[in-house]
């Protein structure tokens, strides 16, 4: 059974939610051998399918993704074996995406989805929704193997999202993760006040910013940008951003009990 990490962000478009996302995704689908997929909870075209590529029209929209399966499960006929023919292929083998759905408050259609995706895939990656959680974001929030909190590097926004301890009490038992994204190490709100700050006993790790990524962005091309900046140089501009992202996977991998990565193995 595939293990489901759900990214999520207290705030619409401050927390980088979607950037993050496919940037651990498709990094996690190269490091570790692994099958991974990518979704979405977003309204019917997120910038996940535009950052990697997929300007799906509306009429493949219909063909492919959760809306697709959505007529399947109606039909009773969504089985595991029919998820992959639903995918976008963006490393074969490796990564797919799944396209979201504009019936994003389908409780039951998600859980379904999640069901069957996680007998096909080793992990299954979610773009949560942004915003203060609603029944529909908590629920799956209760179903993620691992969460993965996204915020700003601002400090009204910190303390305004700190303060909310029934969210806290919710997470608790859950292995979860804070990402402080666009993150500049002389900013005065650094990592290590944060977490003595908030009394945090989760990792907290910095996603900085990148000039080199940001292009790939604006020109859809990251996935082809993780392929070539994979394995860095110091010296490389993309190198703390890269490094920082492998971070992460690590900690999402230990708490799996994955094998070592691809360069952890090439390593010994």
């Amino acid at each position: 059974m595939g293990k489901t990490i759900v990214s999520w962000s207290p705030v619409h478009g401050q927390g980088a939610t979607t950037a993050n996302t496919v940037s651990l995704a498709s990094l996690f689908a190269i490091e570790y051998k692994l099958r991974t997929l990518l979704t979405h909870t977003q309204l019917s075209y997120s910038s996940m399918e535009y950052l990697l590529g997929k300007n799906m029209v509306d009429e493949k929209f219909e063909q492919t993704g959760i809306k697709a399966l959505e007529r399947l499960m109606k039909s009773r006929l969504l089985k595991s074996e029919a998820v992959e023919d639903y995918t976008e292929t963006i490393y074969r083998n490796r990564l797919d995406m799944l396209g979201g759905t504009s019936n994003g408050n389908n409780k039951d259609l998600l859980n379904a989805v999640i069901d069957v995706t996680s007998d096909v895939y080793d992990s299954v990656w979610i773009d949560a929704h942004s915003g203060q959680a609603n029944e529909f974001t908590t629920d799956l929030l209760e179903r993620a193997d691992f969460i993965l909190i996204n915020l700003p590097q601002n400090q009204y926004i910190l303390e305004d999202f700190f303060a909310d301890q029934a969210f806290f009490k919710q997470i608790k038992n859950k292995p979860h993760a804070f990402l402080i994204s666009q993150y500049d190490k002389e900013a005065n709100v650094h990592i290590k006040k944060i977490k003595r700050k908030y009394h945090l006993d989760a990792p907290v790790y910095p996603v900085p910013y990148c000039k080199d990524f940001k292009n790939a962005c604006n020109s859809q091309q990251v996935s082809q940008f993780f392929i070539r900046h994979y394995s860095l140089e110091k010296a490389s501009s993309a190198f703390e951003f890269i490094n920082a992202l492998m971070e992460v996977n690590a900690c999402i991998a230990k708490q799996f009990g994955l094998s070592l990565s691809i360069k952890e193995e090439d390593d010994q």
